[in-house]
Order: C-alpha cells, then sequence, then structure tokens
C-alpha cells in the first residue's frame, strides 16, 4: 500500500523548500487573489515555459555538441534574443487566456477584457531593462499583445489551446537552429510547449479567485481603472507604467538567411546575433 503525503500550503514550511515541493508536486500553488498576485503568477509561468522548452530542444538538437555551443559568443547573443521574443509571446498568451476567464464568467464585457489583457502585458513587460532586443522591437511585442486582444474570440482563449499559439510561433521562429533542421522538428517542437501549457492552463483555472482579483459591484469601470494604477504603482519599475508600446516595427524578423558557422553540418543560426551587432556599430558610440 503506497501513501501519497501532501504539505498544505497552510503549513509553515522554510521559504527555501516551498518551490521544491511545489515542483514535486508536493506542495499546492497558492491560490491568485489580487492583481498583483495574477500578474506575479503569468510572469513566473511565462518564463518557466518559455525557457525550459528553448533550452531544452536546443540541447536536444545540438546533442554532444551542446557545451561547445556557449562558447560562441554569436550563438549566445541569438540564444538571447530568442528567450525575450518567446518570453513576450508567453506573457501575451497567458494574459489572454487569464483575461479570457473573466469574459466567460461574466465578470467583464468584451471591451474591458480587452483593457485587463493588455494591461497585465504591459505591466508585465515595461518591467524590464534588456539590451539584447533593440527597444523598438521590444516594445512590438507589447503592441502585437494589445492587438491580438483588440481582435480575440475569447470563447475559444478561455477554453485553452487557442490562446497559446503565439509562444508556439516564437519557439519555432526564434530558435537559434539552422532552418533545414528546423523544419524537420516542427511538430515536434510545437507540441513540446503546448505540453507545457496544459498543466497551466489546468492551474491557472483553479487558482484564480476571479471575485476576489476583480470585485463585483457597481462602478466595474472605475474599479478596473483603479486596479491598473494600483498594479502598475506596485513595481520600482526606472520606466514605470507611461511606457507604452507605440512603435511599430519596421525591419521585423529577416534572419532567414545562410548565416551559419562554417561545421560539416550546419546547426546553429546566429542571424539574430549578426543583425544586431550590424545594427549597433552603425549607431553612435555614445549609443552603444
Amino acid at each position: 500500500m503506497t501513501t501519497t503525503f501532501v504539505f498544505s500550503a497552510k503549513m509553515k514550511l522554510p521559504e527555501s523548500i516551498k518551490p521544491v515541493l511545489r515542483t514535486l508536486g508536493l506542495l499546492r500553488e497558492p491560490d491568485i487573489e489580487t492583481y498583483r498576485q495574477l500578474a506575479d503568477y503569468i510572469e513566473k509561468n511565462a518564463a518557466y515555459v518559455s525557457q525550459v522548452t528553448l533550452y531544452t530542444y536546443v540541447k536536444a538538437r545540438a546533442g554532444t555538441q551542446y557545451p561547445k555551443l556557449f562558447e560562441n559568443d554569436d550563438f549566445l547573443t541569438s540564444l538571447r534574443i530568442a528567450r525575450w521574443h518567446i518570453f513576450g509571446a508567453a506573457v501575451s498568451d497567458m494574459a489572454l487566456f487569464a483575461a479570457a476567464q473573466f469574459h466567460v464568467s461574466g465578470q467583464l464585457e468584451k471591451q474591458d477584457t480587452e483593457a485587463f489583457a493588455a494591461g497585465i502585458i504591459e505591466e508585465i513587460l515595461t518591467n524590464y531593462e534588456q539590451d539584447d532586443v533593440e527597444p523598438k522591437v521590444f516594445l512590438e511585442m507589447m503592441a502585437d499583445g494589445v492587438r491580438r486582444a483588440n481582435f480575440a474570440n475569447w470563447q475559444d482563449i478561455a477554453d485553452g489551446p487557442a490562446a497559446f499559439q503565439r509562444s508556439s510561433d516564437a519557439v519555432y521562429e526564434w530558435a537559434p537552429i539552422a532552418d533545414e533542421l528546423k523544419s524537420l522538428d516542427e511538430e515536434i517542437v510545437r507540441n513540446s510547449i503546448h505540453l507545457r501549457w496544459i498543466g497551466v492552463r489546468r492551474d491557472t483555472k483553479a487558482l484564480l479567485r476571479r471575485d476576489s482579483v476583480l470585485p463585483a459591484g457597481p462602478g466595474r469601470r472605475r474599479v478596473l481603472a483603479r486596479t491598473f494604477r494600483e498594479g502598475s504603482s506596485s513595481r520600482d519599475s526606472p520606466r514605470g507604467p507611461s511606457c507604452r508600446p507605440r512603435a511599430r516595427c519596421l525591419t521585423a524578423c529577416s534572419h532567414r538567411t545562410a548565416c551559419r558557422i562554417p561545421t560539416a553540418a550546419p546547426l546553429i543560426c546566429t542571424a539574430p546575433a549578426r543583425k544586431r551587432a550590424a545594427t549597433l556599430s552603425a549607431r553612435p558610440a555614445s549609443l552603444v
């Protein structure tokens, strides 16, 4: 006879071991009861799913060459660029999925659902300072999420898979693997991230306390506006919530070029790194 012991979330446990217990499935995640907790939950899971999927795929495809790749500066730059693009898409996917739960439950009208999703996307992505991706491209990640919210079919998104297509596209497009190899892996790559999202979707629905995150009652629009202000002001972002997506990227991904590190069997694509280096070299020295 096998006995499974699951720790209660209310038990007093050292903070250092809680992440380990949650990973092993022995400690339940805490409920999501505030806007801040929802934003943190989305940010944490988007980062986890995007990075685990990217690094696992690169490691599997590289095989025994995997350690050597980290000696190549162009590859590392391309990997960082890919990481940001996939993370941005994952944040957008999760924000839309979470907002859809409020819409299908009748708590938010379509316009308010769009604003709610856009607010979460901007709240998370404006919190980062990074120099791996051009600022206008990073802003375009937010703008893309906002556009998706404006044209979303919330019923389909609330069911799950329809909300998570953009992160799947980002992994396939930006993973720094040679195109001729990546084309052979498309189904595997897309399935790998879709499978990781299944548990996240299930947990989100189980943990999300919609009535607590968005209290019921009159003046819903005022409550929404106040929630967004409080959520944004709670972060110590040097750019603050006023950094809104306003620039459309005019140099969208064009890295599908023959720029491979010379090897007997081409494996990796370093075009994003080369393109970024060329862009930086054309700038005034003070901006590099």
